[in-house]
């Protein structure tokens, strides 16, 4: 059996390749190929964290079979330097059932989470698409601006985060990883103002006012394990609001 550590995972699994994959395992379960129920959650009263289990078969000639997902959310992480998200990916040979790898899950997730909101802009997002708004400054905000620029040319990128000092840190990152400037505003609304993309990656659990986006601006929107109470966000000027919450019991989110 492998063991793949977090580095060896991510140059093994590139956006470019990432987003290519993901659309494949979106046509295999639009066509009934797959077999994913929902994930068992431990959300323990005495701790802080929950532990998350995510099992599912994949059908098809290739890249089928059985795998795991175990992932312990602790929100006290990031303060220690850490992902939030920790945990592996285990997958079996489609044939025997015998374990054939164990990998790093944080760094899957981060890849795979984008991977599917850039299929999704690919399909939905006007050709000449190019100024995104990415709201968040963290783990998310990161792999979508990268999995953005994989499925688009992107001329200006705006980004706001609760935390000044963490949007800076973004604008750094992305200038030296990416090769791409962006701009940090300072509220969600300056942020949006112009974009024609838009990726709500921030965790916050209270409610963020503002335009919703305009005609023709699809938003990615990407959702963790962390429990949060049903809340309306809406804009100004009588545009209402949309409730957003728990999803009921036994439906499937498509992402």
């Amino acid at each position: 059996m492998l063991l793949i550590d977090r580095a060896t995972v991510r140059r093994a699994y590139p956006m470019e390749r990432a987003t290519e994959v993901m659309a494949e395992a979106m046509r295999r379960y639009s066509s009934g190929l797959v077999d994913q129920p929902l994930r068992t959650i431990l959300r323990p009263e005495r701790d802080s964290g929950l532990l998350g289990t995510m099992p599912g078969l994949v059908a098809g000639e290739q890249l089928s079979g059985y795998g795991l997902k175990a992932m312990v959310l602790k929100p006290e992480n990031p303060a220690r330097g850490l992902d939030p998200h920790i945990g592996i990916v285990m997958v079996f040979d489609s044939e025997t059932g015998a374990p054939l790898a164990l990998m790093d899950a944080g760094v899957v997730t981060a890849v795979r989470t984008a991977a599917v909101s850039a299929v999704a802009t690919e399909a939905l997002a006007r050709p000449d698409a190019g100024d995104p708004a990415i709201l968040g400054s963290g783990v998310q905000a990161r792999s979508h601006l990268e999995a953005m620029a994989v499925v688009r040319t992107l001329r200006r990128v705006r980004v706001w985060s609760r935390t000044p000092a963490n949007a800076e840190a973004y604008h750094q990152w992305a200038a030296k990883e990416l090769g791409i400037e962006v701009e940090v505003m300072g509220d969600p609304a300056a942020a949006l103002a112009g974009a024609d993309l838009a990726c709500t990656t921030t965790a916050a659990r209270s409610p963020r006012r503002g335009r919703y986006p305009r005609p023709g601006r699809p938003r990615q929107r990407r959702r963790g394990l962390l429990p949060r109470p049903p809340r309306a966000i809406g804009g100004g000027g009588g545009t209402g609001g949309v409730l957003r919450g728990q999803p009921p019991v036994g439906a499937r989110r498509v992402r």
